[in-house]
């Protein structure tokens, strides 16, 4: 494992937690955890899909996602109702309180991170912005591995 492989490995877990746990702190909001974040963002940008079709994109086990749903629902986080085009299938969606959670929580991680983005440098931020394309294509890439 090259150094640079290994050392982006283990920072962007703890980076994305970190961000998460002080925009909840920042913004006084629940403590959400990251895979239901992760699978409500899911949701909100398709528009609502079956627990199969979830697990595939989120690329995990049915029965994790049968699992995070079902605490999910209990806590009104998620809606579920039945597809038009099949009476059998159940198509989950954000209900509109974790709509706005996640409104809350994107709005709480900017204002986190342009705060601290003015403490870096001009050429600190400049390298960040010219990070951000490569990042994007480095998780396409993965994600058409997964």
């Amino acid at each position: 494992m090259s150094e640079r492989a290994a050392s982006l490995s283990h920072l962007l877990g703890p980076l994305r937690r970190s961000l998460l746990r002080a925009a909840q702190g920042a913004g006084d909001l629940p403590d959400i955890p990251d895979a239901q974040i992760e699978l409500l963002r899911t949701l909100a940008q398709s528009g609502g899909a079956t627990p199969g079709a979830l697990a595939t994109e989120l690329g995990l086990a049915r029965s994790t996602v049968s699992n995070l749903v079902k605490t999910m629902a209990a806590s009104g986080l998620v809606d579920r109702s039945l597809s038009d085009s099949d009476g059998r299938s159940t198509v989950l969606s954000p209900s509109p309180a974790a709509l706005a959670l996640l409104d809350r929580y994107d709005r709480a991680s900017a204002t986190l991170l342009d705060e601290v983005f003015d403490r870096l440098s001009a050429d600190e931020r400049a390298r960040i912005d010219r990070a951000l394309p490569v990042l994007q294509r480095l998780r396409d890439e993965l994600g058409r591995r997964a």
